[in-house]
């Protein structure tokens, strides 16, 4: 998983298999909102593995990112949606 500073704020975020916005959103905490409007242009039905996509940054340390845990959660809402 790639996880990088980008602008201030934002971080990117490299699509693995089975991503959604609603997954990276959820596994940092965040509002799929939150990662659709760091995102115009991207259509959430159409992520691919290995896409890059902005999100919000932890300033807190609270990011799953930052300690491994990258596995998307269960139950996600957005599965119809899942990268492939």
């Amino acid at each position: 998983m790639t996880h990088r500073c980008a602008a201030a704020g934002t971080c990117q975020y490299t699509i693995r298999a089975g991503d959604t916005f609603w997954s990276v959103a959820n596994a940092r905490g965040l509002t799929e909102a939150s990662v659709v409007k760091l995102n115009p242009g991207v259509l959430p039905t159409a992520l691919k593995v290995g896409q890059v996509i902005n999100v919000p940054c932890s300033v807190t340390g609270g990011d799953d990112a930052a300690d491994g845990d990258t596995d998307p959660p269960t139950g996600n809402p957005g599965a119809a949606y899942e990268s492939r």
